[in-house]
């Protein structure tokens, strides 16, 4: 199966219901998630074998039109994704399987990130980074700062 297979889809339900069973290996996996519908509060929650409780991963208000994307997200293996958005019909959803990195994105109507009051970055106070991760971190903090000014 190709890493960026689509392994399942569907739309959430107003009560917990499974997105997806990880399989005998697990692996990260990405969520997208797009309301089309009135605003919603969506849950995402792990189950674990053996275990009585699910998890909650992530909790989401998305406004119509608005989408969020997990990339990434870890599943160890017969791990249970499940979700519901309280209403049920209008959050469709997709599950990929993933090589990513965990990383979490909520986007607006127009497609652009949805806006945050505040962006915190914290590294030890000696990280012990690698001349590449060094050049990837300026660039990084250029870009924000670059961003910031035009705020």
């Amino acid at each position: 199966m190709h890493p960026y297979s689509n392994v399942a889809d569907g739309q959430l339900a107003a009560t917990s219901t499974t997105m997806y069973t990880a399989g005998v290996e697990g692996g990260p996996v990405n969520v997208i998630l797009s309301n089309t519908g009135a605003k919603k509060t969506i849950i995402l929650t792990i189950l674990r074998p053996g275990s009585s409780a699910a998890r909650r991963v992530r909790r989401i208000v998305l406004e119509k039109n608005e989408s969020d994307i997990v990339t990434g997200l870890p599943m160890s293996p017969a791990d249970i994704l499940a979700g519901y958005d309280g209403a049920g019909g209008s959050t469709d959803y997709t599950v990929s399987l993933s090589n990513s990195p965990l990383s979490i994105q909520t986007r607006d109507a127009s497609g652009f990130p949805k806006a945050s009051a505040e962006v915190t970055l914290t590294l030890d106070e000696k990280p012990a980074l690698t001349i590449g991760e060094m050049k990837i971190l300026k660039v990084l903090e250029d870009t924000y700062n670059l961003f910031v000014e035009k705020l």
